[in-house]
């Protein structure tokens, strides 16, 4: 295997990261896997957050448009694709530097595919499968964080070496036991986790490390390609909907399992700024059960001197202590009795998220959310069956443009013009 390092530690720690990529008919049939290579440098810095390469014909008509999106915590990236004796030669395989500090150090990719005429290619089935995430000692430690804008997740192993929790509509994995799993080995099902989704044209893949330490250069790898495995661990907690409803002075959170195995309980926790989170409350989960569970938890500390927009998530822990996240939930106390305003867009331009929030007296009620194009048909539409105060829309894949915003609750309907940078 060719070695890329440039000092004693990067030798020592090379790692390679695995995403399988499996397009499945109604029969059953798996299509060819993706290959990734010839890199095409297209616009922006090279190897800068911004820059933007091709991948031509990852299969018949498709090609892959991929995006430094972030570097986050003094990350960088030094090889958007390093081929020849490293991993797979048609697997997605970056460089990333990571460093250490008290926050993960990371870069985050986006790839979105494209027929070859240009238009956005949509596959009826997605599933990635991220292996050896491993770690070389607890001061050393890998993850990768999946986001196929929902979906499912699942451990491959009864005794897995890392812990899978979800932040927003991504699924992330950290390797816990600081192990390290030599070469490239798809039978380490201890290190690897599977996410999958439907109709899925793009999704980001962010790769770095939990360093306590130092810093150095790791070699990762998405492999898009077929790998078979046998009964994988669900999730201990499937939430079935969680919603944030402002109720005048108080915040009202409601959620829903739909199963619960071995839960502990639910942490409440809440942002003021969506980065850092604490715990204002806690929820003793009711038991095992396959059955449709109800919680709530009402927060009555909702006014600080910094007003707008508060963030919640739910932790929930399982009896062994792991745990995972929920999708986060938005209130928005600076809009509090104003009905006149129906619905307020915001950021507006949009770059990445679109949030909407509603008046009261719509929330906790059906809710069909529509964003459309100049064309006049529904680019993105979503349906809230118990909408929250305010709700969030990605709206990553859309053409720079106008839109319109079409908000409908019980026959009352709100517009408002957006802009899609």
């Amino acid at each position: 295997m060719k070695t890329i390092l440039h000092t004693k530690e990067t030798r020592k720690f090379l790692t390679v990261i695995f995403f399988n990529l499996i397009i499945i008919s109604a029969q059953g049939q798996s299509f060819p896997y993706l290959s990734f290579t010839n890199a095409t440098y297209i616009s922006g810095t090279p190897l800068q957050k911004g820059a933007i390469y091709k991948f031509p014909g990852v299969t018949t008509g498709v090609d892959a448009f991929v995006t430094i999106q972030d570097l986050l915590n003094g990350a960088t990236v030094t090889n958007i694709d390093q081929f020849g004796g490293v991993g797979y030669d048609g697997g997605f395989q970056p460089i990333v530097s990571s460093v250490a500090g008290s926050a993960d150090s990371y870069a985050k990719f986006l790839i979105e595919f494209k027929n070859s005429d240009g238009t956005k290619h949509t596959f009826p089935n997605l599933a990635a499968t991220g292996l050896d995430i491993d770690g070389t000692t607890m001061a050393l430690r890998e993850f990768c964080t999946i986001d196929m804008n929902g979906g499912s997740a699942a451990y491959q192993s009864t005794s897995p070496e890392v812990s899978l929790s979800t932040i927003g509509s991504a699924f992330k994995i950290l390797n816990i036991s600081g192990n390290n799993i030599s070469g490239i080995d798809s039978t380490k099902k201890e290190v690897m986790f599977t996410v999958s989704n439907n109709n899925v044209s793009s999704l980001t893949i962010s790769f770095g490390s939990v360093r306590t330490s130092g810093s150095g250069v790791r070699n990762y790898s998405a492999f898009f390609k077929n790998f078979q495995y046998s009964g994988p661990i669900l999730l201990p907690v499937k939430l079935s909907s969680f919603t944030a409803l402002l109720n005048n002075d108080h915040a009202d959170l409601k959620w829903t399992t739909s199963s619960e195995k071995d839960v502990n309980y639910f942490s409440v926790e809440k942002s003021l700024d969506g980065k850092n989170y604490s715990e204002t409350g806690v929820v003793f989960a009711k038991g095992n059960s396959s059955s449709l569970i109800n919680y709530n938890f009402t927060d009555d500390n909702i006014y600080t001197s910094k007003p707008g927009v508060i963030y919640y998530r739910l932790r929930s822990v399982d009896i062994d202590g792991k745990y995972e996240y929920s999708e986060i939930r938005i209130i928005d106390i600076s809009v509090q009795n104003k009905n006149a305003l129906l619905v307020q867009a915001y950021p507006n331009p949009a770059v990445n998220e679109l949030r909407i929030t509603i008046p009261s007296n719509w929330q906790n009620k059906k809710v069909i959310y529509e964003i459309i194009g100049s064309n006049g048909m529904a680019s993105k539409k979503i349906t809230s069956g118990s909408a929250s105060q305010t709700e969030s829309i990605n709206v990553s894949s859309l053409a720079p443009g106008f839109y319109f915003l079409k908000v409908v609750c019980n026959g009352e309907i709100a517009q408002q013009k957006i802009i899609k940078k």
